[in-house]
């Protein structure tokens, strides 16, 4: 029975554990700030709009409750700034794909370096390097994030795939 994609894919990723947790948990903050910002703005709007409709009534002591509207707006500055962390999540989560796949590479170099000579009498170098090349590092060109944040990826292949996943690449058996 095969491996599980992401398995595999985890084997590699597991000496940059800690940049993809911190860009997957980098990732997770920003987007539940974004989700929570409006929420935050609906407060404000419902405690001015209850404290006017307080004042147009006529209701004894009604005012603009202004400390809580104040603490409103300081936290809906505050929110967008954890947008501020995309990026930096980018940064970890890239690094470590980019790493990940010269691990990938280097593994498949040092494969390569052990096939007999009689088989590149056969084949072409640049169409096995080609061949490995695609199958595996194309897989990565997906950020996790990316699958995280809700986004779709792509995985073409020149030789196309027969199950999608990994366990076509060489480099982890």
């Amino acid at each position: 029975m095969k491996e599980n994609s992401f398995v595999r894919l985890w084997g590699y990723l597991k000496v940059y554990k800690a940049a993809v947790l911190l860009a997957v948990f980098l990732k997770i903050v920003s987007v539940v700030m974004s989700v929570l910002e409006p929420f935050v703005l609906g407060l404000a709007i419902t405690e001015l709009t209850q404290n006017l409709l307080d004042m147009a009534r006529g209701v004894p002591g009604a005012a603009i409750n202004s400390s809580y509207v104040a603490w409103i707006m300081l936290l809906t500055l505050f929110v967008p700034s954890f947008m501020r962390l995309v990026p930096i999540s980018n940064y970890f989560m890239t690094n470590a794909v980019q790493s990940t796949v010269r691990d990938m590479r280097n593994e498949l170099s040092r494969k390569i370096n052990r096939i007999p000579v009689s088989y590149f009498d056969k084949h072409q170098f640049g169409d096995l390097i080609r061949a490995l090349h695609q199958r595996c590092g194309d897989r990565l060109k997906c950020s996790p994030t990316k699958l995280f944040a809700g986004g779709q990826c792509r995985h073409d292949s020149y030789f196309g795939h027969r199950n999608g996943s990994l366990s076509e690449c060489p480099a982890g058996s």
